[in-house]
């Protein structure tokens, strides 16, 4: 009666702790009409090739719910595989009904399925907008109900696919190095999350400055809670065009936020030897929120000369 199931759009994962309800002697076993049911069907289906055992199935159903409702295994496989072993430790190596419990007990449709248990949630995603070209990297944060989400996938997919996971904090580092503009699909999924997609694009032009030494830029603490220190030292010979000298230019030390917005501004004109401290405070004297933060170091004429990361917690 598998096939003249009507619950289109709700796709279940099936267990049959029975005997030969995965079999694959028959055309058609129990566990396969599920997966050939499509959308009426399952996702996935467990069962038996051969004959089982009364107490061997109770307990490997046991398990199976265990990892999944109270040991938080989501991964349909993940959650099959680990009731195996247990079912294995119960019984013992020299146990015949343990060693045919792993071999016997088969999946049918894909393992890799993260099962929800809730109606999905909807997320807040922050990443900025536009890149410039060049080595850069994206910071994604992601909130749920204003909680970091730990351990969602994030993907930028252009050409080429990007993936990485969030932390504790909520934070995902996507690490890219593009040399012409282009447009991609940034995607986040997650354990009873309602998926994200939107597009992003990587445009302008990012300048490279030969002789600069970046690595004098220094911030500490980072993460920071109240205040964040920038130690900036250049030499007075470093040049960056045409000759012309760094101090005769004037630097900036400007703060953004994850969607670019400008937080704070610091000129730095004429000192190539200096020590910033920024009291967590924007432009309008307002403390700013926990978060991802980028600062950029640059010249009053617009040449970018270092950018990088700062969090707050």
């Amino acid at each position: 009666e598998v096939h003249s199931l009507s619950n289109r759009d709700k796709v279940p994962f099936v267990g049959s702790f029975a005997c030969y309800t995965g079999t694959f002697s028959a055309d058609e076993c129990f566990t396969e009409s599920w997966i050939r049911s499509g959308y009426r069907g399952s996702i996935a289906t467990l069962g038996a090739s051969v004959s089982s055992y009364w107490e061997e199935d109770d307990l490997l159903q046991k398990y199976l719910f265990d990892e999944m409702f109270d040991s938080g295994t989501t991964c349909i496989m993940g959650a099959v595989n680990a009731a195996k072993i247990l079912l294995y430790q119960h019984y013992g190596d020299s146990s015949l009904s343990s060693q045919e419990y792993v071999r016997m007990y088969n999946l049918m449709g894909d393992g890799s399925v993260d099962i929800y248990s809730d109606v999905p949630h909807p997320i807040v995603v922050h990443y900025p907008a536009v890149f410039p070209i060049g080595i850069c990297t994206l910071y994604v944060s992601l909130t749920d109900k204003g909680a970091p989400v730990k351990n969602a996938l994030v993907c930028l997919k252009t050409d080429t696919i990007y993936p990485a996971y969030t932390d504790s904090m909520g934070f995902a580092i996507i690490p890219l190095n593009t040399s012409s503009p282009f447009s991609g699909t940034i995607t986040v999924t997650g354990h009873n999350l309602a998926t994200f997609e939107d597009s992003i694009t990587i445009t302008g032009k990012q300048e490279s400055f030969p002789g600069i030494q970046t690595s004098k830029l220094s911030v500490y603490p980072n993460p920071a809670t109240k205040n964040v220190n920038f130690m900036l030292e250049l030499g007075n010979d470093i040049k960056i065009q045409n000759g012309k000298k760094l101090s005769s230019v004037g630097l900036t030390l400007d703060i953004y936020d994850l969607t670019g917005r400008l937080v704070k501004s610091f000129p730095l004109r004429s000192s190539l030897s200096a020590v910033v401290r920024w009291d967590c405070k924007d432009n309008y004297n307002k403390k700013v929120y926990s978060g991802i933060y980028f600062y950029n170091l640059k010249t009053t004429t617009g040449k970018l000369l270092k950018t990088n990361k700062l969090i707050l917690l």
